[in-house]
């Protein structure tokens, strides 16, 4: 992947970096270095195991070895991508912090998707869970024209195309696991977690598994036609409607 650090800008790339490493590190390189000193600076101390980075920065050891293997420009296109998906997010900076309590992701994120679905298993009736088909499968080049290149600079946009497919064809939907495919998911959901949430349906999400919460049976048909509506697909076959005296189970039946 091809890394033009013109294309964000020293000050966010350093602010992005800065964010991601951990509050007991080592003395940070001085700010009036080029950001190529910057990179070696961190990579030098990488090597010799005196720089540690938080989770979203990781690296891999080899099991039982205490020297740390990672050339020099993967550790930059991981800073890259890391202050990319910065700017993306804020983008809908407003929207994740209002849907902080709706909207969960992997890790800590499932424990505190169970525990919210729990807080209201005494208040609605019905549960009904769902699984999107083929979630990561989406239009990249649609999200990228209606979503990207409205919000960021077209060298910017470029750089996510390289960081996400490096030369692969674009067409195959988003891939698995990638940071920025992530982010980019949770943005193709926004419009119609917005239709859902002006409509009144009280929902929880865990990466691409919803649950929608109601007491009137009839809710699933709606819910049905605005993914439908939407074009995207939901998958029945892993999807379960369930009365809440049928769960006997309730963490194994929440995470579907």
């Amino acid at each position: 992947m091809n890394t033009n650090y013109e294309i964000i800008s020293k000050a966010e790339l350093l602010e992005a970096l800065r964010k991601a490493l951990k509050k007991n590190s080592k003395e940070l390189p001085p700010k009036d270095l080029s950001i190529e000193d910057y990179i070696d600076n961190i990579y030098n101390q990488l090597q010799d195991q005196t720089f540690k980075f938080e989770k979203v920065i990781k690296f891999q050891l080899p099991f039982g070895s205490k020297i740390l293997h990672i050339d020099r420009c993967s550790l930059k296109n991981r800073i890259v991508e890391y202050a990319l998906a910065k700017k993306i997010y804020k983008i809908n900076e407003t929207y994740w912090y209002s849907m902080r309590n709706k909207i969960f992701r992997t890790g800590s994120g499932i424990n505190e998707f169970v525990r919210n679905a729990k807080r209201f298993y005494d208040i609605y009736e019905y549960f009904y869970l769902i699984d999107l088909k083929h979630a990561f499968g989406i239009d990249y080049k649609k999200l990228r024209k209606d979503f990207l290149l409205k919000n960021l600079k077209q060298e910017q946009v470029d750089l996510i195309d390289s960081a996400l497919f490096n030369d692969n064809d674009i067409d195959k939907g988003l891939p698995f696991g990638h940071k920025l495919s992530n982010i980019l998911f949770d943005c193709n959901l926004v419009e119609i977690e917005l239709h859902l949430t002006q409509q009144n349906i009280k929902f929880l999400r865990l990466i691409d598994s919803f649950i929608f919460l109601t007491n009137d049976k009839e809710d699933v048909k709606m819910i049905n036609k605005v993914f439908e509506d939407f074009e995207i697909q939901i998958n029945y076959t892993k999807s379960k409607f369930l009365h809440r005296e049928d769960f006997t189970d309730f963490d194994k039946e929440i995470l579907i």
